[in-house]
């Protein structure tokens, strides 16, 4: 570390002298912590920033910021080593944040109250509770893990005019018995006693594999008029379950879900929760953005409804096989993985044609972090029921995921996957800019129908107003802990 502050005394030297400006921010603070302590800062921070690697730094804005370190010259190696080793943890001179940005919005021609700039892009303030004060929200799969979560959440922390939320009668239990068990469980236990609260939660029984999900025809025309916000969190988890079973509930009861939202005149944001397994067939090491990644045959990109279409039409035992071929052919490991990929991109083209769609992609969830219950967990379908069959012996070949030490057992409290996805219907209703992504899809007046498969056509905006940021594709947010963990990666390449 003496070498790294020689070498930063020497770099000011031979620019004349200059010195790190004196702040008296946070920030600066940090700084100086940084460099009093480095053992317990700087070491992992730069262990991680030498994972990371500096294909996305912006070298020229680090030198225009920092002009002592124009005597590097312009290569980028030592700019980047410089920055990992030394720049991180130093209060450098540079113009205050507030004013870059308020040039940067001014010269977009966005700038204004309501706007903010962050290092990730420009980025509009919105506000959770604002979005959803009053508003009437439709939770499927609320008597589940994280659909559970939501509709606490909610209740929780915003003043929500109320929440449909969707059951079935399931193993002797009627749809009612289920939600009022949830509705009165430790789970709830800030809730249940305010029955002014609880009153706000009220069944809609259905089931999303039966036409129309099951809905009573006064129930649905109740939806279609009052909703405002769809939280879609169904879905059976089972990882080897027949390609058909998946199918009809991840994918046709998506679906049904889609067209039900398509009709509603009301409605500003609808999420769908899939999962970070949906792009496990990417290459080993390969980086998954928040984007839709196309399903290729050879040089044609395959279109996942005919697929879908084809392997339900066949009898349970051919489409099994015939999956089995395109688990083979793309890398997924099984069908699980499969629908929740195809499901996505059937999101993908709601979106398109002007449904105000976004995707929460989780990875594997665990117990709550925080409130209202820390280390509650809803089932042992996620980490802690792999870590109890690890534990007892059941990945017991050296070709199981979980023991090959390569791979990283990303995990995310649920209460976080919880947040993600209420912040994230509440930045699609809020028409959210982040790094250029607008979506215009969201309107006042409503949705209109025009280009949504199947919906036919229903009242609401232009459809050339829809048609402006539908190429963008939907809002995809990642709740997940890490990417790559930093120090096996790091040590990897020595």
């Amino acid at each position: 570390m003496a070498s790294a502050d020689a070498e930063r005394a020497a770099e000011r030297e031979r620019a004349g002298g200059a010195r790190p400006h004196n702040l008296t921010s946070a920030a600066a603070l940090a700084a100086n912590e940084y460099a009093e302590d480095p053992a317990r800062f700087k070491a992992p921070r730069v262990l991680e920033m030498r994972a990371r690697g500096g294909r996305c730094f912006d070298f020229d804005y680090y030198v225009e910021e920092n002009p002592d370190l124009k005597v590097l010259g312009s290569g980028k190696e030592d700019l980047w080593r410089h920055f990992v080793y030394t720049g991180q943890f130093e209060a450098r001179m540079h113009s205050p944040l507030a004013e870059r940005a308020d040039q940067a919005l001014k010269s977009l021609g966005l700038g204004g109250e309501g706007d903010d700039f962050s290092p990730f892009g420009q980025i509009s303030r919105y506000s959770v509770r604002k979005e959803f004060e009053g508003a009437t929200v439709f939770v499927t799969g609320a008597t589940g893990f994280i659909g559970s979560l939501v509709v606490e959440l909610l209740l929780r922390t915003t003043n929500v005019g109320r929440i449909y939320v969707l059951a079935r009668g399931k193993r002797g239990s009627s749809a009612r018995e289920r939600v009022q068990r949830l509705l009165h469980s430790g789970l709830f236990h800030q809730i249940r006693d305010k029955g002014d609260l609880v009153s706000k939660v009220v069944l809609m029984e259905g089931d999303l594999t039966q036409e129309n999900m099951g809905l009573s025809p006064d129930d649905a025309a109740t939806l279609t008029s009052d909703v405002q916000h769809v939280v879609h969190c169904a879905s059976i988890i089972e990882a080897e379950a027949d390609v058909q079973r998946t199918l009809s509930s991840n994918y046709l009861g998506t679906k049904r879900l889609l067209l039900l939202a398509a009709r509603m005149a009301r409605l500003r944001a609808m999420v769908h929760l899939s999962a970070a397994h949906a792009n496990v067939n990417q290459p080993p090491g390969a980086s998954v953005d928040e984007v839709i990644y196309p399903l290729m045959f050879g040089n044609q990109e395959v279109d996942s409804g005919s697929l879908v279409e084809d392997l339900m039409s066949l009898t349970p035992e051919s489409a099994n096989v015939r999956a089995q071929m395109y688990l083979d052919m793309w890398g997924f490991p099984n069908t699980y993985t499969l629908g929740k990929n195809l499901t996505e991109k059937l999101v993908a083209q709601f979106h398109a044609g002007g449904l105000p769609v976004a995707i929460v992609r989780p990875s594997m969830v665990c117990g709550l972090a925080g409130a209202p219950y820390p280390g509650y967990s809803g089932s042992l379908a996620g980490p802690g029921g792999q870590a109890l069959a690890q534990a007892v012996g059941l990945y017991d070949t050296l070709d199981s995921f979980a023991m090959m030490p390569t791979n990283v057992w990303d995990v995310v409290p649920a209460d976080m996957v919880a947040a993600a996805v209420v912040s994230t219907a509440a930045a699609t209703s809020a028409r959210v800019h982040i790094d250029g992504y607008f979506d215009p899809a969201i309107s006042d007046g409503g949705l209109g129908g025009a280009g949504v498969p199947g919906s036919g056509s229903v009242g609401g905006m232009a459809a050339a107003v829809m048609a402006d940021g539908a190429a963008l594709g939907p809002l995809i947010v990642h709740a997940a802990t890490s990417t790559t963990y930093p120090i096996s990666y790091v040590e990897s390449q020595w």
